[in-house]
């Protein structure tokens, strides 16, 4: 017999990902009577990655509740549980000032994506473009880095763009 594990794909969002679905193929079917009275799929996937939707106990009993797996040749068909980045667009801000000696700066951002991290994650962007001299430059994005709720760095389960100001 082959058991198959169904796989399930999915966009962070801070939540496991489970899928606990199996089907059974037979080239003959289970003796009469038998039945598989155990299967345990433990597998999920919360962060950006890819896991194996694996069974760790399979038990097949007979109809006196007897442990029969033994007198099956069991082969495994085993799908993914996939959790793709979120992705998000950063920004940095724009400034324009007349030349005056002094560096000009403008440290603020903002998410410009359809969606920004997951509720209760928190975000900083590290904002250091600067120019003294006329002309224009990048306002440049160093870094941005997320946080979970419990103060753990998330970063890995976004894919982030910058779009920076000038």
């Amino acid at each position: 017999i082959t058991i198959s594990t169904s796989s399930s794909e999915k966009i962070y969002d801070g939540t496991p990902l489970v899928n606990p679905e199996w089907t059974l193929h037979a080239s003959t079917p289970l003796i009469a009577g038998h039945k598989i009275t155990t299967l345990v799929m433990p597998a999920s996937q919360t962060n950006a990655g890819s896991s194996p939707n694996e069974i760790t106990q399979l038990v097949i009993s007979d109809e006196n509740g007897e442990d029969v797996t033994a007198n099956y040749e069991i082969n495994y068909s085993i799908g993914t549980l996939v959790v793709l980045p979120r992705q998000l667009t950063v920004q940095s801000g724009s400034a324009t000032k007349n030349y005056d000696g002094k560096p000009l700066t403008c440290k603020e951002w903002k998410f410009t994506s359809v969606y920004g991290p997951v509720a209760g994650h928190r975000a900083e962007a590290v904002i250091t473009g600067t120019i003294t001299e006329p002309g224009q430059r990048d306002n440049t994005i160093a870094q941005v880095i997320i946080w979970d709720g419990n103060g753990k760095d998330a970063t890995g389960n976004y894919e982030i763009t910058v779009d920076e100001g000038l």
